[in-house]
């Protein structure tokens, strides 16, 4: 038992020992900088905004004036519900101002959701989601939206 109370701190000061200089100046050789390679940013292909899929159906929902609250179809209502808070949102809306007017499926190549800025990189993947009509006065605006997530108003808003 007591040597090893003596062989830990002995041990502990031959390590410590071996890793200082011996005549107080240091031995360690300096690294000369590596300058880092520098890369050019290379532009990222344009994809014109095309639709893989639309059904060849009628559209989910119609809202007219005298349509009652709810007729949207329960698997619409959330890509709805982000159409009607982006408008909000742009617009400086009361979100009870704002109509649906018609809501029909879509699918888009990528994340952009059929709405691709020039410079941004979008996930290249089969984007489900609805093209939602809103209406506020007599102002008609489309919105792309997914199922769950995003909505966004295209300059050339076509489905």
């Amino acid at each position: 038992m007591p040597i090893r109370f003596i062989a830990l701190p002995l041990l502990a000061a031959l390590l410590l020992a071996g890793c200082g200089a011996t005549d107080g100046a240091s031995t360690a050789t300096p690294i000369s900088p590596v300058a880092s390679p520098t890369v050019a940013a290379t532009p990222a292909p344009t994809v014109s905004p095309t639709i893989v899929r639309v059904p060849p159906t009628v559209p989910l929902a119609t809202a007219g004036p005298d349509t009652p609250a709810g007729t949207v179809p329960a698997a619409a209502a959330t890509a709805v519900a982000n159409a009607r808070a982006a408008l909000a949102a742009s617009a400086g809306l009361d979100l009870a101002t704002i109509r649906v007017g018609t809501v029909t499926p879509a699918e888009w190549p990528n994340s952009a959701l059929g709405c691709e800025q020039p410079g941004r990189a979008y996930i290249q993947v089969i984007s489900p989601g609805y093209v939602v009509e809103l209406i506020h006065g007599p102002t008609r605006t489309l919105y792309h939206a997914g199922r769950t997530a995003g909505a966004v108003a295209c300059a050339d808003a076509g489905p």
